[in-house]
């Protein structure tokens, strides 16, 4: 309605009960139906899925501080009555707590939640995976189906020795053109020292790697002296003078990435120790002139992730 003031816009809202806002649901004639509604119910569908975001991300919110929620699940027309002008909750983002109570189980259980939160969307084996890791000392977080970090994990776990061989992906990012080395099932038990003698010291080139060690030439250069520099020497030599391995700290801000600085010499069972791994560990190979572009976690954090 038209009005002519502040003092008389209110007026007519006490008055009429009404919220100001139109009725987004009320209904329309095919004959009546135009750009307009189709804008306006396509604008409707945008917001209930982003009030089903926001539930989602309150609940897992909720859950991480010991909040409770009320077993009692309010009914639809409830939830339907938030996102329209009779119920304006909707607008302070009320509605989104009826909304998330009233969606299945299965359907909350998404991408916001933890990782034993998620169990009941994972088969046996995925879940033995996850408790597997736990005793190792591994914060496994898996990704909802679909995500391209969910389908491209193919880590197992070897029941009958109770081992795991995880996926790696390793990063060399100031290779040009930067590409990406996988290790589709790197044993637990290995190290990440013997992984790089295989792949980048090793002297004989294997088919279809002539393009990706030309692109690493400086780090293949450098994984060499280094060794060179160890078999040479009756003392430890400091790999950080040729080169570093880092794992970024998850969770943390991605426009402030902290990373764990690995020890090439020590196995993958005992790096991700104490850590957090999303689906399985990246590895970020940096060269020792490019090793202050990542900042390392405080030694207290580190101290705080593994327990010690």
């Amino acid at each position: 309605a038209m009005t002519c003031s502040l003092g008389c816009c209110k007026q007519h809202k006490l008055g009429a009960g009404c919220s100001g806002r139109r009725d987004r649901t009320s209904y329309v004639g095919m004959r009546a139906f135009g750009e307009q509604e189709l804008r306006s119910d396509f604008h409707f569908l945008e917001d209930a899925a982003v009030e089903v975001d926001r539930a989602k991300r309150a609940r897992y919110r909720d859950s991480v501080s010991g909040k409770r929620w009320p077993k009692q699940v309010p009914p639809a027309s409830t939830v339907l009555g938030g996102m329209s002008a009779a119920a304006p909750a909707a607008a302070t983002g009320e509605a989104s707590h009826a909304l998330l109570m009233s969606a299945p189980a299965s359907r909350i259980q998404g991408s916001f939640a933890p990782p034993h939160n998620l169990s009941g969307n994972q088969g046996p084996g995925q879940q033995k995976l996850v408790h597997t890791a736990a005793q190792f000392g591994v914060t496994l977080l898996r990704m909802p189906q679909g995500m391209s970090r969910h389908s491209r994990n193919t880590t197992v776990l070897h029941a009958p020795t109770g081992s795991i061989s995880w996926r790696v992906e390793w990063e060399f990012p100031h290779a040009q053109p930067e590409p990406l080395q996988v290790d589709s099932r790197l044993d637990h038990g290995t190290t990440w020292m013997a992984w790089l003698r295989k792949t980048l010291a090793d002297e004989q080139h294997r088919e279809g790697q002539a393009l990706a060690r030309h692109a690493l030439r400086a780090y293949v250069s450098a994984v060499r002296a280094y060794l060179q520099a160890q078999d040479g020497s009756p003392k430890r030599v400091d790999h950080a003078v040729y080169f570093r391995l880092l794992l970024r700290k998850e969770p943390n801000a991605a426009n402030e990435p902290l990373y764990y600085s690995l020890d090439p010499g020590a196995t993958v069972k005992d790096s991700v120790a104490g850590k957090t791994l999303i689906e399985f560990p990246t590895v970020h190979v940096v060269l020792a002139d490019d090793a202050t572009e990542y900042p390392l976690a405080p030694a207290l954090i580190t101290e705080l992730d593994r327990g010690t």
